[in-house]
């Protein structure tokens, strides 16, 4: 009886591949033995790799690491989105076996606090949509980028008063920053106003008539808003 066991055992080793490794006493990796310092972080600009913590064996050694996003392999932790990284226990390990997963997740900046410079803070109305330019937008002492980290958008900016420039994030940004300019009342005077009746043109100012029939021509270009 003691042969035929021994017989067994010797046939169950023959049939073990020459190249695999058994390790009997190695633990699998999992979600207990296997955390992150941290879940979360909001986008800075820098890499911010959490530690990984992993309860048995040593890496390289027993396990590798490796950071995905978007299924690609990535050497920082920096830009907001979702990253995943999976510890792998190496197949020689005598102290590991299997993998493991866990996502850490880098949050969009909010873009709210931001400082924004406009080209000009005051412009003189002329009856159409004015867009002063944005010279810069910074958060944090960090000037970001047109188009790839905020787009821009104008409201309220043809009539006199106040017109609204709003910031959008986008990217590692998110919501909105605001900032006003002002859209002063057009200075009627002789000599850039002229009232067309008909054929007839006649200089004057903006209380000489009111009739429906009259068209205001503001530097060359008609407008009878203030009739």
């Amino acid at each position: 009886k003691t042969l035929a066991i021994l017989l067994s055992l010797a046939l169950v080793i023959c049939m073990i591949p020459a190249t695999a490794s058994v390790a009997f006493g190695a633990t699998a990796l999992t979600s207990e033995n296997v955390s992150l310092s941290a879940a979360a972080a909001n986008y800075n600009g820098s890499d911010q790799r959490p530690t990984v913590t992993v309860g048995i064996g040593e890496e390289n050694t027993d396990y590798e690491i490796v950071w995905t996003k978007g299924g690609v392999v990535v050497s920082e932790i920096k830009d907001a989105g979702t990253y995943k990284v999976t510890v792998t226990a190496k197949s020689d390990s005598e102290n590991c076996t299997g993998s493991v997963a866990k996502e850490f997740t880098v949050n969009p900046a909010n873009i709210s606090g931001a400082t924004i410079s406009l080209e000009k803070g005051t412009v003189t109305y002329n009856g159409k949509a004015q867009t002063p330019a944005v010279e810069s937008v910074v958060l944090s002492d960090k000037t970001l980028t047109p188009g790839t980290d905020y787009t821009v958008d104008y409201s309220s900016n043809t009539e006199g008063g106040q017109a609204t420039v709003t910031i959008t994030g986008k990217g590692n940004y998110t919501n909105t920053a605001t900032t006003n300019f002002t859209i002063l009342p057009f200075a009627l005077n002789g000599t850039n106003v002229k009232v067309y009746v008909g054929s007839q043109i006649s200089t004057v100012t903006a209380d000489t008539f009111k009739w429906e029939n009259v068209d205001f021509y503001i530097n060359g270009v008609r407008d009878n808003s203030f009739l």
